[in-house]
């Protein structure tokens, strides 16, 4: 009788183990994500920088712009309701002009999400004006 209670007791061992590698499986993959985020963090911030020293005129413009805009999309795909990112991504579309439409739309998200946020408004009412006065 003592082994039969052994045995169960090995089962139950046996049964709770793979619990346990799903848990650590799933911090595992929160860290990455978290390390993740922060790398995309600081390469916006890092080409946000970079930006303030480049002309107008300098041939690497666009293809920096790209990478931003690669940068902050990524952001969203991990952390959809990123308002921040979303202001910022709304932003750089006004910055970039002729493109009032698509910063309307990724600040009118980040408004859904924070709507007690009155400079969010502001910029989406200066955003709604230019888009009127460009069409």
């Amino acid at each position: 009788m003592l082994s039969t209670s052994m045995a169960t007791k090995k089962s139950a061992v046996k049964k709770k183990q793979p619990v346990a590698k799903k848990q650590s499986s799933k911090a595992s993959k929160k860290s990455a994500a978290d390390a993740e985020m922060k790398r995309l963090l600081k390469a916006a911030d890092r080409i946000e920088n970079d930006l303030l020293d480049v002309e107008p005129d300098d041939p690497e413009l666009d293809g920096m712009l790209e990478d931003l805009e690669q940068v902050f999309r990524a952001i969203l795909q991990m952390e959809p309701e990123n308002v921040p990112t979303l202001i910022r991504l709304g932003e750089f579309f006004l910055e970039r002009g002729g493109a009032e439409d698509v910063a309307l739309e990724f600040l009118e998200q980040a408004l859904k999400l924070q709507p007690a946020n009155k400079e969010l408004a502001k910029t989406i009412k200066k955003a709604r004006a230019r888009l009127k006065r460009n069409k």
